[in-house]
């Protein structure tokens, strides 16, 4: 079978023979692999081996052994099953279970891809199944009864499989802490993947099993609103984000999601332990409750009809390379006739000095001799003279694979093998060819992974492709000197030749290959509406004959769609040179008041000044930042579509304000103080310009002046450098007691648009009447507010961010803000973006211990 990924010779390891490499990370790979029992059984599993380069890394093989000691013990539906731990040539291996499926980040890029709707009870069921494998392994015990005190410490949607007959599986503890484990994790080490650890567990505190439950959480965030919950331009902010769990509630994303399973992925996501679910059971019983609540009903049925809907060119590349396998007849390697072992040096391992029961063998007593369709293994006994070996030499470039530091499956390692010159096809590049070097030279050992294929390294300009291993001949004789019988090699190359050429002759008349080449680029190529491949090319695709609808796609590309009819046993080659799409209709005219900001699109900058044109842009989401000195930026996130030109105009704030303060009647005292506080920014008496008042706080002003009630108002800077305030001032009654208060004028300052608004309104400064006062006093200092009896707490989210007023005082906040503790009563909460026209006002009465939540959408 020569379909991408898979060897032409399954490679003996130990007691497994392996088949094909299913991903490679930055320590250990992972091969599919068959196991033999008694009477016929077979097995298909994973082998997860170091590798070479690590091998030598004490601390890692510890963790390596833990892993498997930790696993071994774990044996649940839920969690991947740990079978074997064992060693081939000095480097350790583990044997697991094989799941043929996808992991849910594959799920979770598809989705985003091609805009898949979100089923909110699948998104469970998942979980709830991941919360029944980790609660399982946070509670296991030793045969003594002891809690082992499992935690995962990788919960990530990497490390989550879904198979395609509906089951999930949790896998890869690789950095899995347990109690009495060998290895030890020191305090401060941080281990796992960024982006989906826990708060303590970022800050190198010690984590309990709660860590996990946070971790869920973040995974269940993302499935529910396909966006990365905490992710930052650099790893040390999204380790800031985390630290301090900065998010919006995923119901702002998604407004499908219902409050009760949004109040579940908030506690789950709590900053603090202590307010998540305690256990991964009490999460995976909450999401049970809210399905059953919403009268959800999924299943394991369900989950395997949209897996194999979902992905069912992969399954049925699956079932292919199944049947390859099968028709392989491989023999179990403890059948194999016992070798009679040739006497060696003491310091090299004999083929009788090894264990039968691994089959460890020397890889230097087998060569390979590649054919179109096969490896032919020769025997030694005809190659090997003289500890030498004849050595077949592929030239040309090797099949590059590409790797990835997360563990999870692969359905194929984009590996071509080149096959000489072959009447049914060929898929080398100009000038691969087949050379056979009959030189006599030394072989030595090579790793386990330069076996494979589609791993080797880069080797000199004559590159020896090694076989598997398989054992001498009962009949081994070593040879004399004198070299090799040249009748003998011409017999094997002929034989070789011949064997090829009846291959190809049997199987090119059933078959239709196409070869596609579009450049390096990725691109996605569908044949009849089915994706079957996407990357880059050249790709060979093989199908039948008959007349099919071929399209590829490229990102910024147009379409190339044609109809391209097969015939069996001819090769067909499909090339063209894709037309780059035309945006010269596609961006953005931006303007500003006022004039003459640079303008940003992303942290590119764009040459001019405002008013200016910004073509050629691909359809997408761009982030415009408006900047000019002495005001604050602004930022938008706009989305253009093909042949659209968006007009953006924006009213800058400045940077510094003067606030000119007058009263009727004038010459009256008055202060300034910051909003939020009583810290005094200015004094003086009217008419008068405070001067240089920071335009990104809010303003209490308090007027005084004998004879006259106080007056007090606020002052919110907008976009003009020169604001007003005009206070209408009351006189005071003779009276003691409180006079009938009448409100004062509302206070008079320009509105973002320039002109002035009235009390309640955006941009205006309220005024409000006080209490009678003693003639010869001055107030400075606003009445303490009544003490609360209790408090309770108000979470606020706005789409787009807003800046938060509470009770007319800036809070200083943004949105998002959460679990925001007040004193029980009603309050108004005003949401202020001016860029967006944004000043909306919400009234909450919150009651003491209660929960209020207030989205602007």
């Amino acid at each position: 079978m020569s379909e991408p990924g898979i060897l032409p010779k399954p490679v003996p390891f130990g007691k497994y023979y392996l088949l094909e490499r299913i991903n490679v990370g930055g320590m250990a790979e992972v091969f599919k692999a068959k196991a033999f029992g008694v009477e016929g059984f077979e097995r298909m599993l994973a082998i997860k081996q170091i590798l070479p380069n690590i091998a030598e890394d004490k601390g890692f093989i510890e963790m390596f052994i833990d892993e498997a000691k930790i696993a071994v013990q774990l044996t649940h539906p839920n969690i991947a099953q740990i079978f074997d731990l064992g060693q081939v040539d000095g480097s350790y291996f583990i044997a697991l279970e094989y799941i043929s499926g996808k992991d849910l980040k594959t799920q979770y890029e598809r989705a985003r891809r091609i805009g898949e709707k979100i089923s909110i009870p699948r998104v469970c069921y998942i979980m709830m199944k991941v919360c029944e494998g980790l609660g399982y392994a946070h509670e296991k015990k030793d045969p003594q009864g002891n809690h082992l005190q499992i935690i995962h410490r990788d919960i990530s949607p990497q490390n989550i499989l879904t198979s395609f007959e509906g089951e999930v599986k949790i896998i890869d503890f690789g950095i899995a802490k347990a109690q009495g484990k060998t290895s030890h994790t020191h305090n401060g080490m941080i281990k796992g993947k960024f982006s989906y650890m826990s708060p303590e567990q970022v800050r190198g505190l010690h984590v309990d099993h709660r860590s996990d439950i946070f971790s869920m959480g973040v995974v269940l965030y993302e499935l529910l609103t396909l966006e990365r919950l905490f992710t930052g331009e650099s790893d040390f902010e999204t380790l800031e984000k985390i630290r301090r769990v900065e998010m919006s509630p995923p119901s702002l994303y998604n407004p499908h999601i219902p409050k009760a399973l949004e109040d579940i992925v908030l506690r789950a996501l709590s900053g603090n332990p202590e307010e998540r679910f305690q256990t991964a059971y009490e999460f995976g019983e909450a999401l049970e409750r809210f399905m059953r609540d919403q009268g959800y009903y999924y299943t394991n049925k369900d989950l395997a009809a949209y897996m194999k809907e979902a992905f069912s060119a992969d399954i049925e590349f699956e079932n292919k390379k199944t049947e390859y396998y099968r028709s392989l007849n491989l023999k179990p390697i403890e059948e194999a006739p016992r070798p009679q072992a040739p006497r060696r040096p003491a310091a090299d391992l004999s083929w009788g000095d090894e264990e039968m029961e691994t089959q460890i063998f020397g890889r230097e007593d087998a060569i390979a001799i590649v054919d179109d369709a096969d490896i032919v293994y020769a025997d030694e006994s005809i190659a090997r003279v003289d500890e030498s070996a004849t050595q077949v030499h592929l030239s040309g470039a090797h099949a590059a694979v590409s790797e990835e530091a997360s563990t999870r499956e692969f359905e194929r390692w984009d590996m071509n093998l080149d096959l000489g010159q072959s009447p049914r096809r060929h898929n080398s590049r100009p000038g691969e060819e087949l050379d056979l070097d009959l030189d006599i030279e030394p072989r030595r050992s090579a790793p386990l992974t330069s076996q494979m294929p589609a791993v080797e390294r880069r080797r000199d300009s004559h590159t020896t492709v090694p076989g598997a291993v398989t054992a001498p001949p009962a009949n081994y004789k070593k040879r004399k000197k004198g070299g090799v019988n040249p009748g003998v090699i011409a017999l094997v190359a002929l034989l070789v030749i011949a064997l090829g050429l009846g291959v190809v002759w049997m199987i090119r008349d059933t078959t239709a290959p196409v070869m596609f080449a579009f450049g390096e680029e990725p691109v996605r190529i569908y044949v009849d509406g089915q994706l079957v491949h996407e990357g880059p090319t050249p790709y060979e695709w093989e199908g039948s004959a008959g007349t099919y609808t071929v399209a590829v796609e490229r990102d910024g590309f147009e379409r190339y769609e044609t109809k391209a009819t097969l015939v069996a046993g001819e090769p067909t080659r499909l090339a063209e040179e894709l037309t780059p799409l035309n945006y010269a209709n596609t961006g953005f005219n931006v303007a500003s008041t006022p004039e003459g900001a640079k303008v940003f699109i992303g942290d590119k900058e764009v040459e001019g000044i405002t008013p200016v044109e910004i073509r050629d842009l691909a359809p997408g989401s761009y982030t415009l930042r408006v900047t000019l000195d002495e005001y604050f930026e602004a930022e938008k996130e706009l989305e253009i579509k093909l042949d659209q030109v968006i007009d953006h105009s924006v009213a800058l704030r400045p940077a510094k304000v003067d606030l000119r303060v007058t009263s009727d009647p004038g010459r009256a005292d008055y202060t300034i103080y910051t909003a939020e506080g009583s810290e005094r920014v200015a004094r003086g008496r009217t008419p008068d310009t405070a001067s240089d008042l920071d335009a990104s706080r809010n303003y209490r002003v308090v007027i005084s002046r004998r004879g006259y009630d106080d007056w007090e108002g606020t002052f919110e800077p907008g976009t003009e450098a020169d604001a007003t305030l005009d206070a209408e001032l009351t006189r005071t009654e003779s009276e003691p007691a409180v006079a009938d208060a009448r409100p004062a004028t509302a206070a008079s300052v320009p509105d973002r648009t320039g002109s002035s608004a009235s009390s309640g309104s955006s941009r205006t400064e309220t005024a409000r009447a006080e209490p009678a006062r003693e003639t010869n006093t001055r107030r400075e200092e606003p009445a303490p507010k009544p003490a609360s009896t209790g408090t309770g707490t108000v979470s606020i989210a706005s789409r787009p961010a807003a800046r938060i007023y509470i009770n007319d005082v800036d809070t200083g906040n943004y949105t998002p803000l959460m679990n925001h503790r007040l004193p029980a009563g009603t309050h108004k909460i005003v949401l202020v973006n001016p860029e967006f026209n944004l000043n909306k006002t919400f009234y909450v009465d919150l009651k003491p211990g209660g929960e209020e939540r207030i989205i602007n959408r």
